[in-house]
């Protein structure tokens, strides 16, 4: 679009240039400055030098147009080529230190590189077993907080059943008082006392125990020779 309209305005200057040839022509032929001729040729020089500061504007903001749209174009250009290499040479010392922690690549590294690079492995390590260690302290508080939880609340379910527990043995009683008491157990035979039966027990023993010695008295009471051959 911006080339045509510089050719249009190419071909109008053209054309205007030829005209005012014309017209130096004709003023050089006028003999007499009050001719009408010399005047209309004059209004006509006076209009086209109007036109012509009006076109020569007009050209002015179309250049200055088409500089303003052709250089960012350029620059723009020229800064994502710039951007674009420095992000590649970004990349490839991030790949490279990757292959060189990873232990890869290590021929073409000196000595100082490595002494570098293991103290940014030990430092790394560092960091990583503190954040390790914080977050095993973290883990056992949060641990110690749910196991004080679950305490409390087994101590509650503790209480919750004792207190149950107590309600029923009440209910369980007051149920027997209202009930009141029961004629046949007064008729019930009752077990016999453990002491009483050990008593008995002991009475009966100590009997069969005389009575084994009564029988043995006279046998033993004879004398040897009381029986002679």
């Amino acid at each position: 679009m911006i080339r045509l309209e510089e050719k249009k305005l190419e071909t109008f200057f053209s054309h205007i240039l030829s005209s005012f040839v014309s017209l130096e022509m004709s003023y050089r032929n006028c003999t007499h400055p009050e001719n009408v001729t010399y005047i209309y040729l004059l209004r006509r020089t006076v209009v086209l030098s109007n036109s012509m500061e009006k076109i020569l504007e007009r050209y002015e903001r179309c250049s200055y147009a088409e500089r303003q749209s052709v250089s960012p174009d350029l620059d723009s250009q020229g800064n994502w080529t710039l951007e674009y290499n420095m992000l590649k040479a970004k990349v490839e010392l991030l790949q490279r230190n990757h292959r060189h922690y990873l232990g890869e690549d290590l021929d073409s590294v000196s000595l100082k590189e490595l002494q570098n690079l293991e103290q940014q492995i030990d430092t790394a390590l560092k960091h990583i077993r503190a954040r390790k260690n914080h977050l095993m302290f973290q883990s056992i508080s949060e641990l110690q907080i749910k196991e004080r939880a679950l305490r409390e609340q087994n101590n509650m379910l503790v209480k919750q059943i004792k207190e149950k527990e107590k309600a029923l043995a009440q209910l369980a009683l007051r149920d027997q008082q209202n009930d009141g008491p029961n004629p046949s157990s007064f008729f019930s035979p009752q077990p016999p006392l453990p002491c009483l039966n050990i008593r008995y027990q002991e009475e009966d023993t100590e009997a069969r125990r005389n009575e084994l010695d009564l029988t043995l008295e006279p046998i033993y009471s004879c004398h040897p020779g009381c029986f002679g051959t």
